[in-house]
C-alpha cells in the first residue's frame, strides 16, 4: 500500500495540488470588498486579529504579500490562511458549532463498506455521495453543500490544469479493495 508522503509526491507530480497563487488577484479583489464588521464575523477571532486582516487586505498586492503582512508571531500562519479561505468563500462563525447537517463518502473499502451499511441503519444524517444526493435535501444540508462545492470550485481553479465547476461531484466514491 502506498504511504502518505508517496501519495502526496504523486499528487504534486500529477498537478493535484492547489496553488493558492493562482487565486490570488480573485482572492485579493473578494477580500477588498469586505468590511472590518465582515472580517470581525469570522470564526475564531481573538484580540483584534480582524484588523490586522482587514488592513493586510487593502494593502497587499498578491497571496504571498497578503500572508507575510498579517503575519505575526502570535498567529500560526496555518490560522491566518485559514481565517483568509473563509473569508474569500463566505464562511463566518454561524457555520462553527452547528450540528453537521450530513456525510460524505469519498472513498470507502471492503470494511468501510460495511461500516457505511452499518451506519445508513443508525443515523438520520444524509449520506451524499453525488450531486442529486445534496439536490435532494432540505436546508441546511442543501445550502452547506451549496458552500462546499464552491469551494470545490475555487480549488479546482488553483490547480496546474485548471477544472470546470462541479468536477467534485463528477466522480462517485473510490472503492479500495
Amino acid at each position: 500500500s502506498a504511504t502518505a508522503p508517496s501519495l502526496l509526491h504523486r499528487a504534486v507530480r500529477d498537478g493535484a495540488v492547489a496553488d493558492l497563487n493562482r487565486l490570488s488577484t480573485a482572492i485579493l479583489a473578494r477580500l477588498r470588498t469586505l468590511s472590518p464588521a465582515d472580517f470581525a464575523a469570522l470564526p475564531d477571532l481573538s484580540e483584534g486579529l480582524e484588523n490586522r486582516l482587514y488592513s493586510a487586505a487593502q494593502q497587499a498586492i498578491d497571496w504571498d504579500d497578503l500572508l507575510a503582512r498579517a503575519k505575526a508571531k502570535r498567529y500560526p500562519l496555518a490560522r491566518i490562511r485559514r481565517l483568509f479561505l473563509a473569508a474569500y468563500l463566505g464562511v463566518d462563525r454561524t457555520y462553527f458549532g452547528a450540528r453537521v447537517p450530513y456525510l460524505r463518502v469519498l472513498g470507502f473499502s471492503e470494511r468501510g463498506e460495511a461500516l457505511l451499511g452499518t451506519i445508513r441503519q443508525n443515523t438520520a444524517l444524509p449520506i451524499l455521495t453525488r450531486k442529486r444526493d445534496a439536490e435532494a435535501c432540505g436546508d441546511p444540508v442543501r445550502a452547506l453543500w451549496q458552500l462546499e462545492a464552491r469551494a470545490a470550485d475555487q480549488y479546482a481553479l488553483a490547480l496546474q490544469k485548471p477544472q470546470p465547476c462541479g468536477t467534485d461531484y463528477q466522480y462517485r466514491p473510490v472503492k479500495r479493495s
